[in-house]
This record gives C-alpha cells, sequence and structure tokens, in this order.
C-alpha cells in the first residue's frame, strides 16, 4: 500500500503494483468491503485523488487520467453530455499527452472541482466553477466546466507550477521556485489575499506574503490553507474558528499567513538549549563572585544538534482539521475533533476546559491560558498535538476526511532512545509538562 485518498464517506487505496481498492459509500452506492476498481488500461496507477463523491487516477508517465463518481459538476471532465454518475473508472481524453501537450504529473481534488498539472507546469481545472474555483470568473451560464481548462496565471513569465491542492472551493498552486498561487473563495482569507469579493479571486494571484521564503509543500482544508518552507516551518491562512489555524486562538477570518510556532522544533530546541547555556553561565558567575568555584567544577552542557532535530515534511488538510508528518514519521493534528477523528483521545467534559472565541489571547500567555487554547469545549484541538498512539509506527502517507483518517506506515526499530525514533516536541507539550510539575 502506498497511497490513500478518502471523500466524504469512501475510501481509495493504492498498491504498489497500480491496484486501486475502494471501500464506503460513493453518491449513494455502498461497498462494505474492499473492491477493486478494474481500469482497462495497459499502464499502472501511480497516482489517486478523491473529491467528494468521485475520483480520480494518474497513470505511470502520466500518459492518461481517468474519473469516475459522481460528474453533475462536471468533475469527471467527461464532457457536458456524460452520465450523472459513472461507476468505472473512464480515461479523460481531453488530458491526454497529445492534447495537453505534456504528460499529467500531478492530480487534485476539491469538494466539486479538481485539477491536474503537466510535465510543462501548466495547470488545467475543471468542475464547480461557482466561487472562481477553477480560475475562472464565475458566468451567468450554469457554473460549471465540464471539460478541463487551461488556468491563466497573469505573469509576465508562466509560472512552472510542481503541485495544486484543492479546497472546497479555493484552489492553490506551488510553482518550482517555492512560489504560492491561490485563487477561488476567499471569505475567509483562505486565498491569503485581504480581499472578500464576491465571486471570489480570479485570475490567479500570488501569495505575496510567503513571497520572501520557499514553501515546499502546500495542503487546502475546507476554507483554509497550509504552507511548508523547506526548514520545516508551517504557516497557516483562512478560517480558524474549529483551531484548524494551530496558533491556539480562535478566528473567523485570517488573510495573513501565521506560523504554526508549536511545530517549529528547531527553534523550540534552540531556544531551549539557549536558556540552559544562559542558566549555566549565571552559575557559574555567582559561583565565581562567591569565590566557592574550584576550577573545572563547571563544564558547558554540550550543544544539541539541532541537525538532528525532527522537522515537518508534508501536510495534509481536510474539512476543519489539519495535519502533519514529521522527518522522523510522527503525525501531528490540530483543529476538528468532534468524533476524534484526529486520533487524540477526548478529554472528560470535567476537564476540558471553557475557551471564549470573543477574546484574543495575550501575546504573554500564562501556562494555564496555553493550557486553556489547546483544547475547546466541542473537543476541537487548539494547538498542534502529537498522535502517541501511533507511536510504534513510522508513518508515510495519511488521508483523512472530515470525519475519519486513515494512515500508512511501517513498525519502528529500535528503541525510544534511538536517534530515528526521536520526537518533535511542541512548544504546548513542554510548557505542559512545566505545567504538570508546578502542581505537584
Amino acid at each position: 500500500l502506498i497511497q490513500v485518498a478518502t471523500s466524504s464517506a469512501s475510501s481509495f487505496f493504492l498498491t504498489e503494483s497500480g491496484k486501486i481498492y475502494t471501500c464506503g459509500t460513493l453518491h449513494g452506492n455502498v461497498l462494505p468491503s474492499l473492491s477493486q476498481k478494474v481500469i482497462q488500461l495497459p499502464l499502472k496507477c501511480v497516482e489517486i485523488a478523491a473529491g467528494r463523491h468521485f475520483g480520480l487516477a494518474r497513470m505511470e508517465g502520466g500518459l492518461a487520467v481517468c474519473s469516475w463518481g459522481a460528474g453533475h459538476f462536471g468533475q469527471l471532465a467527461l464532457g457536458g453530455d456524460s452520465a450523472p454518475f459513472i461507476e468505472h473508472p473512464t480515461v479523460i481524453e481531453a488530458l491526454l499527452p497529445h492534447v495537453v501537450g505534456a504528460p499529467i504529473t500531478a492530480i487534485a481534488a476539491g469538494y466539486w472541482h479538481a485539477m491536474a498539472v503537466t510535465q510543462s507546469g501548466s495547470v488545467y481545472s475543471w468542475g464547480c466553477n461557482r466561487n472562481a474555483q477553477c480560475g475562472f470568473k464565475p458566468s451567468k451560464d450554469p457554473p460549471t466546466l465540464c471539460a478541463p481548462q487551461l488556468v491563466q496565471f497573469e505573469t509576465i513569465v508562466a509560472p512552472k507550477m510542481v503541485k495544486v491542492a484543492a479546497g472546497r472551493s479555493h484552489s492553490i498552486a506551488l510553482d518550482e521556485d517555492g512560489k504560492v498561487y491561490s485563487w477561488g473563495a476567499c471569505q475567509y482569507g483562505q486565498c491569503g489575499i485581504l480581499t472578500r469579493r464576491r465571486g471570489g479571486v480570479a485570475p490567479p494571484k500570488q501569495v505575496e506574503a510567503l513571497s520572501q521564503v520557499q514553501i515546499v509543500d502546500i495542503a487546502a482544508g475546507d476554507t483554509h490553507t497550509l504552507a511548508l518552507t523547506g526548514g520545516g516551518r508551517v504557516f497557516g491562512f483562512g478560517s480558524g474558528f474549529e483551531g484548524q489555524l494551530g496558533t491556539g486562538s480562535i478566528v473567523q477570518m485570517n488573510p495573513k499567513p501565521k506560523l504554526v510556532g508549536d511545530l517549529d522544533f528547531v527553534a523550540i530546541e534552540a531556544g531551549r538549549a539557549w536558556k540552559s547555556q544562559q542558566k549555566i553561565k549565571q552559575e557559574i558567575d555567582d559561583a565565581v563572585t562567591s569565590e566557592t568555584a574550584s576550577e573545572g567544577s563547571f563544564t558547558s552542557s554540550p550543544r544539541s544538534s539541532l541537525s538532528q532535530i525532527p522537522k515537518i515534511v508534508s501536510l495534509h488538510a481536510t474539512g476543519n482539521s489539519s495535519m502533519a508528518l514529521s522527518s522522523k514519521g510522527h503525525l501531528y493534528v490540530w483543529g476538528c475533533n468532534d468524533v476524534a477523528n484526529l486520533g487524540v483521545p477526548k478529554l472528560d467534559s470535567d476537564q476540558l476546559p471553557f475557551a471564549e472565541p470573543s477574546i484574543p489571547p495575550s501575546k504573554t500567555s500564562t501556562l494555564r491560558q496555553l493550557h486553556t487554547q489547546a483544547f475547546d469545549s466541542s473537543h476541537n484541538i487548539g494547538l498542534p498535538q502529537r498522535v502517541d498512539c501511533l507511536g510504534h509506527l513510522n508513518i508515510t502517507a495519511i488521508a483523512a476526511s472530515p470525519t475519519f483518517m486513515w494512515c500508512v506506515g511501517t513498525p519502528r526499530e529500535g528503541g525510544d532512545e534511538d536517534e530515528a525514533n526521536s520526537v518533535g516536541r511542541t512548544l504546548y507539550e513542554l510548557q505542559e509538562e512545566k505545567r504538570q510539575k508546578s502542581l505537584r
């Protein structure tokens, strides 16, 4: 098993041999157990994607893309005369290399729209365009694109895209230089642009607030967006009313990317090392002042090798929830956890603190305030938490819907002291450990 993709109530599994299996409910069709999706092509599937009630499959070499499921918004890209539901994967002829000029290298599916990236860096989109999520201003006619359309970028030199991500009604693209572009619905700031114009953002705009950093991965939830830098720092923007931005505060709209500080493991460890050094230096100064120190009484503590500290390497977003994978294969989650869909145990009602949405957190939060920001009375997770129940696995891939999640991993070798199994400790985790010690 190499990849999993989920729709609202179904799951798709891709094996190393290129076979696709599915289970769950897809547009009213119930599959209670795994069933293989047979693609009538002499090619191996190498990538899958899932929208709300439809699926996509990219074949090896990017020589073909297939679609199946519900198509009443044109999300199957099979033309306006296609059936409202297609049971078996069907080749999207409009995405064949001789039509678009290059093989397809990446695909993405949102609620009712989808996108594909070609080897030359072009982006094609199709499906529902009610909020300009396909990159075009909505027309007065039914806002659906039943065939792939080339997305135009208003730049002097057309950017070469390498990855796309699709949210509920917005889209995100990443170019080869690490720049991020967005289009579609922006009423919550999920495009990273300060505008609430009706009809969405179109044509695509660069997220200028991220122009000074190099982004290596992107993810889109229903109404929020995540971006990852090469150094492992995570930024979030858009809606945060269920904690999906990971800052510990509840916000309705946030168009400016904010750093998820709890996942900046290198900076956290560097800060701890600096404080430790300062404490030792103070002890030496005090001892010298009191003339009680003998030569060699104090030695500086060895500097922790920051290069060995885990960092975030990939992101995933769905609904109002967010996930991140570390370089050591540990999973971190935050956001909506109403049905325990994030794998973090739900606290007892008497342990749940009350978070007042109208009161923003202070810049100098106390330990107790940080604890309050971590969870709310609806079981949402406001600050990233490590899923410790998966600690025995080296997680390699994740897929999630708003109500459930799949993780793909292999058993870990070695013990907790093994460098390969080291964990990145969040700021909340360290603060909570300190708080617990103060209560003893």
